[in-house]
C-alpha cells in the first residue's frame, strides 16, 4: 500500500486528464508549444490532437504532420502525453474525404418513399456533403471500406510516429462513427418516410446468415405486419454485427498488433432508440476498445446513467483497467469548477477513470469561439487556478483505476427487445413509445438500485452468448461474464431474449442462483413468438413488481454499505464506487450528485479494519473515528453540494490527522459591504449588432446581428465589398486613455472611426491571440454616439462544398471596446440571471455593488476582481476560524489574510479555514472573485440565460432569439467569519 498511497499523492500523468485540442487554425509550432506548457502548468497530463472546425492548415499534409512531430517531440520534452484522434472532425470513418473517394466505399441508405400511396424502397449511396469536404460518410459495415479508412489515417499515423506508440502516443481516438449518418429530412425530400442503414451486399449476407429473402420482406422493416418482430430482429441485428465486425474489431484488431490503444466512443450511447438508430448495441463496442469511453455532454446527468454503466459494465467484464468520458463539452462557457467537480465526480462514481475534456481551443478566432463551449484552456480567467481541480481528479482517477471492481446484480440489457420493435422514420432518431418506455423503466431500475447503494453491471446479450457460464466457487453459484461473477441475474421487463441467455439462465436456476424478473417474462424469442419456451426455461425464476425489487435485492444479495440521513432513509443522492484494492484494503468513492443540496449521512460499512478518508485536493490521508458494531463500521460525515468523500477500509492501523467533522458552525462576525476594489483586466462592451453596406449599395442596412451577416454571406458563397458599421454610446467626464477597439483579423480593413481614418498597429492581443487590439482613445467622443466603420472584400472562408477553410477567408465578427470605463444599463432580473439593454460607457463610480458586478458596470466583464479590506478580531481563545462566502456568484476565488495565502474557494459551502493566518486585533483580506468568458461571448440572445446545451446554434438569429441580452451574475452576497 506504501506505493499506492505515494501514487495517489503524485499520480502519473496517465491519470491526468487530456483535452480534446482543437486544432483549427493556421496551425504555428511555436504557438503548439507554448500552448502546450500551459497545459502542463494548468495540471493536464497531455492533448488529444483533434482537427476541428476552423482549421486551415490542410488536415493529414505535410504541414500537419509537421505539427504533430512537433507537438509529439516537445510533448516528451516536457513530460506530457500525446493522443491521436483518427478524423477531420467527426463522425470518424470518412478520412476528410479521403477514404470515400471510391464511391463503392461510401455509406448505402435504403430509403423508403411514399409515391401515391405505395411504398417504394431504394438502396442509395449516400450523396456528397460539405460536412464530408464535398465526399460521403464511410460505409462503416463494410470491410473493405474501413480497410481504406486505416490505410488513410491509421497507417500514416504508423509511418511517422511507430516509435512512439505507447509511450508519448498511448492512444487514438475514435469519435461517433455509426452505420446511419444521413439526415434526409435536410434535403427536404417530402416522399421520404423512413431511413435505414445498408451495406453493400447485405441482402445476400441476410439471406445467407438467416436463409430467408430479405428483399420481399422490407414492408415489415416499417410496418407492423405478418411476423415483423422476427425479421426487425434479424435485420437490426445483423446490421450491427457487420458494423462492429469490420469497423470497430478490425480497427481494434490493427491497433492491438501495433502497439497502440484504441479509444474513443461510438455515436448516440445515451438511450436504446440513439443506440439502434446509430450503431446497434453500445455495449458490443467496447470489448473492441483498449480503453472504452462515452461522451457526457452537457450541464446535466440525467440522460446518463444507461450510458456510463454500459461502458463501465463492459470494461469490468474485459479486465479493462481505465474508462474514458469525453467530458464538459456543450455545457456553456459559465461551466465553473464547482460544476466541474460535480460532472466530474458522477463519472468517477459510476466507474470513469479518465477524462477528456471538451474543449482546449488553439484559436477563438470567427466561429471557432462557438464551438461548444466551454473552452476550458488558457483563455477562461480562471486559467490560473485550473491546477488544482485537475490534480484532484488525477488523484481519485488513480486509485479508483486500481484493484478489483465489485458488482453482485448482473441486469440484462434490453437493446434486443427494441431490435424486435423498432420502426425507423425519416430522421436518423425517430423515437418510439413502447421502446422508450422500456428505456425508462430499465434507466429507473438502474437509478433505483445504485441509489440503494448495491452495485450492479449490465450484460449485453450477444457478450452472454460468448463468455458468459455458471460456476459454482466456494459452495455458491455464480453466473460468471469473463472477469466478474454476479449472484443475482435482473430482468427488467424484457420483450425479447435470446435461446442462448434462455439457456444459460436456466442451467444458473437449476444451480441454485437467484433470478428475478420485474413485472412479466418476455414474449420473444430471438425475435419469435414463444411464450411457452420462456416459460418453460424460467420456471424457477421469481416475477415482482419494480417496487419490491430493492428488497429483493437485500434478501439475495445483500449489499456491503449502508449510506442513509438521520431518519434512516437510504440517501439516494449520494452514490458509491466500491474497489478491492487488495486482500487488506478496499476504496469506497462516495460522490453527492446533487449541484445544490447538503446532507448529513450515517455509514455503515461491512467489515473490519480502519476507516481513512484521502483528500483529492491535497493528498492528504485522514482517520477516520468510527464505532465498531456486529462486523461493521460505523460513521457519519457531511457532505456538501457537489462534494466527495474518498473513504479507504484498511486493516493497517496508522498514526493520522482525525478528519474535519463538518459539524455547524456559527457567526463569528460578518464583514462590513465597505471593500476598496481592484478590477484586474480592462472592463468590454460587446458589440454584436452592426449596419451594413454590400458593393455599391447606397443605403446603411437595419441593425443585424454580425453573425447573420456572416452566415448571409457565407451562403452567397461570392467575393463581395462588404462595410459594416458598429455603433456605441459614452457618457464620459473624463476619457479613459486606455480605451482600444479589439476586432479580429485587423489587417484586411480599411477603418474608421467617427469618420476619422485609422491605421491597425499590432500592440497586441487581449484574450486570445487572434482578439487584436486598437488605441482609440484619441477618436473616441467623450458624450454621444460613436461609429466604427470596418471595410473589406469578403472572402468565403472555406472551399466550395466543403467546410475546409482557407487562409485568406474573411469571417466578420463581433467587435469589442475596452478600457477603464463602467456600462451602465437598463436591467431586469430573469431566471438565473439578467436581461440588459441600452449600453452606455461611463466613468467608474467608487461606490460598486459587490453583490453583483453586472448590474454595477461590469456586465461584459471576463477576468477578476480584487476586493480588499481590513478587520478585527477581538479574541481568538484557539478556536477555529472559518471564512464563509454566502451567495458565492463566480468561477473561483483566490483568498489572502494579512498577504499571506490562504488558498481558494469554488466549492459549496464555499468556505476556507483561516485559523493559522488571523491575529488578534486588526487583519487584512484580499478575495480576487474570477468569473468566466460568458458574459463576454455569450450566447447573449437566447431566451435561456443558461441552458444544458450550448453549441453553435444557441448563438445564432433563430426561434429562441431575443433582442435584449443575457448576463448570468457575478458577485457574492457577504463575508462571513464563523467558528
Amino acid at each position: 500500500m506504501k506505493k499506492i498511497r505515494n501514487n495517489f499523492i503524485n499520480p502519473g500523468i496517465e491519470y491526468r486528464s487530456a483535452p480534446f485540442w482543437s486544432w483549427n487554425d493556421n496551425l504555428e509550432t511555436e504557438e503548439l508549444n507554448r500552448q502546450l506548457d500551459l497545459m502542463k502548468e494548468g495540471g493536464f497530463g497531455g492533448s488529444f490532437m483533434h482537427s476541428r472546425m476552423g482549421l486551415i492548415t490542410p488536415y493529414f499534409s505535410r504541414q500537419w504532420m509537421d505539427c504533430v512531430k512537433s507537438t509529439v517531440e516537445h510533448s516528451k520534452k516536457i513530460g506530457l502525453l500525446a493522443y491521436l484522434y483518427d478524423e477531420d472532425r467527426w463522425p470518424s470513418g470518412f478520412a476528410g474525404g479521403v477514404a470515400t473517394k471510391n464511391k463503392n466505399n461510401r455509406m448505402l441508405s435504403l430509403i423508403v418513399r411514399k409515391i401515391n400511396g405505395k411504398l417504394n424502397f431504394s438502396k442509395e449511396i449516400n450523396p456528397p456533403s460539405p460536412d464530408y469536404n464535398n465526399s460521403a460518410y464511410l460505409d462503416t459495415a463494410n470491410k473493405k471500406a474501413v480497410k481504406a479508412f486505416i490505410d488513410s489515417t491509421y497507417e500514416p499515423y504508423k509511418k511517422h510516429f511507430k516509435n512512439d506508440f505507447k509511450k508519448t502516443i498511448p492512444a487514438i481516438f475514435t469519435d461517433e462513427p455509426n452505420y446511419n449518418t444521413r439526415y434526409y429530412d435536410k434535403f427536404g425530400d417530402k416522399q421520404i418516410i423512413a431511413l435505414l442503414p445498408w451495406t453493400s451486399g447485405f441482402d445476400e449476407i441476410f439471406k445467407k446468415t438467416y436463409s430467408y429473402d430479405l428483399n420481399s420482406n422490407l414492408k415489415a422493416l416499417i410496418e407492423d405486419e405478418g411476423n415483423f418482430t422476427k425479421i426487425r430482429y434479424d435485420y437490426w441485428k445483423l446490421i450491427h454485427e457487420l458494423f462492429l465486425e469490420h469497423f470497430a474489431k478490425q480497427i481494434y484488431d490493427w491497433c492491438g498488433k501495433n502497439g497502440i490503444d484504441f479509444t474513443g466512443h461510438y455515436l448516440g450511447e445515451n438511450d436504446l432508440t440513439s443506440q439502434i438508430s446509430c450503431t446497434g448495441s453500445s455495449m458490443a463496442f467496447y470489448e473492441y476498445m483498449h480503453i472504452p469511453g462515452i461522451d457526457h455532454l452537457c450541464k446535466q446527468i440525467e440522460p446518463m446513467w444507461l450510458c456510463a454503466k454500459q461502458c463501465v459494465s463492459v470494461a469490468n467484464q474485459t479486465g479493462r483497467k481505465r474508462v474514458i468520458s469525453e467530458i464538459f463539452g456543450a455545457s456553456g462557457q459559465d461551466f465553473s469548477l464547482a460544476d466541474r467537480k460535480w460532472i466530474g465526480d458522477w463519472d468517477m462514481v459510476m466507474g470513469v477513470n479518465l477524462f477528456c475534456p471538451h474543449l482546449w481551443l488553439y484559436s477563438m478566432r470567427g466561429c471557432r469561439k462557438r464551438d461548444y463551449p466551454p473552452t476550458i484552456s488558457y483563455q477562461q480567467p480562471y486559467w490560473k487556478y485550473n491546477k488544482p481541480i485537475e490534480d484532484y481528479f488525477a488523484r481519485v482517477n488513480y486509485i479508483m483505476s486500481q484493484g478489483k471492481p465489485v458488482s453482485d446484480i448482473l441486469v440484462i440489457h434490453p437493446i434486443e427487445s427494441g431490435y424486435a420493435l423498432f420502426k425507423p422514420g425519416p430522421k436518423r432518431i425517430t423515437k418510439n413509445e413502447v421502446i422508450d418506455k422500456i428505456n425508462n423503466k430499465f434507466s429507473e431500475l438502474t437509478k433505483q438500485i445504485l441509489a440503494n447503494h448495491y452495485s450492479l453491471d449490465f450484460g449485453d446479450e450477444s457478450q452472454l452468448a460468448k463468455y458468459a457460464k455458471v460456476e459454482r466457487i466456494n459452495g455458491k453459484t455464480y453466473f460468471t461474464l469473463g472477469k466478474m461473477s454476479y449472484s443475482l441475474i435482473i430482468l427488467p421487463g424484457l420483450l425479447n431474449i435470446r435461446k442462448s441467455t434462455l439457456e444459460l439462465l436456466k442451467k444458473f436456476l437449476d444451480f441454485g442462483g437467484k433470478v428475478v424478473s420485474i413485472a412479466s417474462l418476455p414474449d420473444l424469442v430471438d425475435g419469435e413468438q414463444n411464450k411457452q419456451v420462456v416459460r418453460e426455461y424460467l420456471s424457477k425464476m421469481l416475477i415482482t413488481e419494480e417496487k419490491n425489487i430493492i428488497k429483493i435485492i437485500e434478501e439475495l444479495a445483500p449489499g456491503k454499505i449502508l449510506i442513509k440521513n438521520k431518519g434512516g432513509e437510504e440517501l439516494a443522492e449520494i452514490l458509491c464506487n466500491r474497489k478491492i484494492i487488495n486482500e487488506n484494503t478496499e476504496v469506497y468513492f462516495l460522490a453527492n450528485t446533487n449541484r445544490n443540496k447538503d446532507y448529513k449521512a450515517d455509514i455503515k460499512i461491512k467489515g473490519e479494519g480502519h476507516l481513512e478518508c484521502w483528500d483529492g485536493f491535497s493528498g492528504k490521508m485522514y482517520a477516520v473515528p468510527v464505532k465498531k458494531e456486529k462486523g461493521c463500521l460505523l460513521t457519519n460525515m457531511d457532505f456538501s453540494a457537489a462534494g466527495s468523500r474518498l473513504l479507504v477500509l484498511t486493516k493497517e492501523k496508522r498514526n493520522l490527522e482525525i478528519v474535519k467533522s463538518g459539524e455547524s458552525s456559527k457567526l463569528l462576525t460578518g464583514l462590513k459591504n465597505n471593500w476598496r476594489l481592484e478590477r484586474k483586466e480592462p472592463n468590454s462592451l460587446s458589440l454584436d449588432m452592426c449596419s451594413y453596406k454590400l458593393d455599391n449599395d447606397k443605403n446603411w442596412s437595419k441593425a443585424t446581428p454580425v453573425i447573420t451577416l456572416q452566415h448571409q454571406l457565407e451562403k452567397e458563397a461570392r467575393v463581395r465589398k462588404v462595410v459594416l458599421r458598429y455603433s456605441f454610446k459614452t457618457d464620459f467626464t473624463r476619457l479613459p486613455d486606455n480605451l482600444a477597439l479589439v476586432f479580429e483579423q485587423p489587417e484586411i480593413f480599411g477603418i474608421k472611426i467617427n469618420d476619422k481614418p485609422a491605421h491597425y498597429k499590432d500592440t497586441g492581443w487581449w484574450i486570445d491571440k487572434s482578439f487584436k487590439k486598437l488605441a482609440v482613445a484619441g477618436y473616441i467622443k467623450p458624450r454621444g454616439t460613436n461609429i466604427i466603420e470596418l471595410n473589406c472584400k469578403f472572402i468565403p472562408p472555406v472551399k466550395p462544398k466543403t467546410i475546409i477553410y482557407i487562409k485568406e477567408g474573411v469571417e466578420l465578427e463581433s467587435v469589442y471596446i475596452t478600457g477603464d470605463f463602467a456600462v451602465k444599463g437598463k436591467f431586469k432580473t430573469a431566471q438565473d440571471g439578467y436581461l440588459g439593454e441600452g449600453f452606455v460607457l461611463e466613468n467608474e463610480k467608487n461606490a460598486v455593488n459587490k453583490k453583483d458586478f453586472v448590474l454595477s458596470g461590469y456586465p461584459f466583464y471576463a477576468g477578476s476582481m480584487k476586493l480588499r479590506q481590513d478587520f478585527d478580531i477581538k479574541s481568538l481563545n484557539g478556536k477555529r476560524i472559518i471564512l464563509k462566502i454566502v451567495k458565492f456568484n463566480a468561477a473561483v476565488a483566490g483568498v489572502k489574510i494579512n498577504n499571506r495565502e490562504a488558498g481558494f474557494v469554488f466549492l459549496p459551502p464555499y468556505e476556507i479555514d483561516i485559523t493559522k493566518l488571523v491575529e488578534k486585533g486588526s487583519n487584512s483580506i484580499e478575495i480576487e472573485l474570477v468569473n468566466t468568458l460568458r458574459n463576454l461571448l455569450g450566447p447573449h440572445h437566447h431566451s435561456s440565460v443558461t441552458s444544458e446545451w450550448v453549441g453553435p446554434d444557441e448563438f445564432e438569429q433563430n426561434e429562441y432569439w431575443i433582442d435584449k441580452y443575457t448576463f448570468v451574475p457575478f458577485g457574492f452576497g457577504k463575508v462571513e467569519l464563523r467558528t
